[in-house]
C-alpha cells in the first residue's frame, strides 16, 4: 500500500505541474501514465491535450470521463475538472487494483456515472479523496496532492 500511495501522489503532482501552464491532459487514465525503473509514475501521451484553452481533440474513456451533470454541452466541462475527475478514477484503479465497475460494459458505466453512481470507496485507501474527485469537490490538483501527501506523512512515508 505505501508504494500504491506513491503511485497516487505522482500523477497528482504531475497535474499540479501542468495545469498552471494551461496544459490539460483531456485523456487522463492509468493507461496514460508510465512507471519508471525507480517506481516513479509519470504522465504521458499528451497527444490530445488542451493547450492554452484551445479545444482538445480527445475525450476520456468512459470510466474517467466527467459526467455532464447540469451542464448543457460537453464542451462546458472545464478541462481542469475533467482531469481531476479522471484523477479520481486513476486513484480508484491504483487503490482498488481494478477499474471502476470492471464487471459492467462501457454503456452501463456511462449511465451510472451520469446518475452520479460510483463504486463504493468506503473500504478503499484514499476513498474520501477519490469520492471528492468524482463529486468535483476540488478546484485544483494541488488540493488532491496535499491530501495524499498528508496521508503519506500520517503513515510515516515522507
Amino acid at each position: 500500500m505505501p508504494l500504491r500511495l506513491t503511485w497516487a501522489v505522482d500523477p497528482a503532482a504531475g497535474q499540479v505541474h501542468i495545469h498552471p501552464k494551461s496544459v490539460y491532459h483531456c485523456d487522463f487514465s492509468y493507461r496514460n501514465v508510465f512507471l519508471t525503473e525507480h517506481d516513479v509514475v509519470k504522465i504521458g501521451d499528451f497527444g490530445g491535450a488542451g493547450l492554452d484553452r484551445n479545444e482538445s481533440s480527445r475525450v476520456e474513456e468512459c470510466r474517467y470521463d466527467l459526467p455532464l451533470r447540469k451542464r448543457k454541452e460537453w464542451e462546458e466541462r472545464p478541462y481542469e475538472k475533467r482531469d481531476l475527475f479522471a484523477l479520481g478514477s486513476a486513484l480508484y484503479e491504483i487503490m482498488a487494483w481494478n477499474k471502476p465497475f470492471p464487471e459492467l460494459d462501457d454503456g452501463e458505466v456511462e449511465i451510472r456515472f451520469a446518475r452520479d453512481e460510483f463504486p463504493d470507496v468506503s473500504n478503499i485507501a484514499c476513498g474520501d479523496i477519490i469520492q471528492k474527485c468524482w463529486e468535483e469537490k476540488y478546484e485544483k490538483a494541488e488540493q488532491v496532492m496535499d491530501e495524499l501527501r498528508a496521508i503519506q506523512k500520517g503513515w510515516g512515508l515522507e
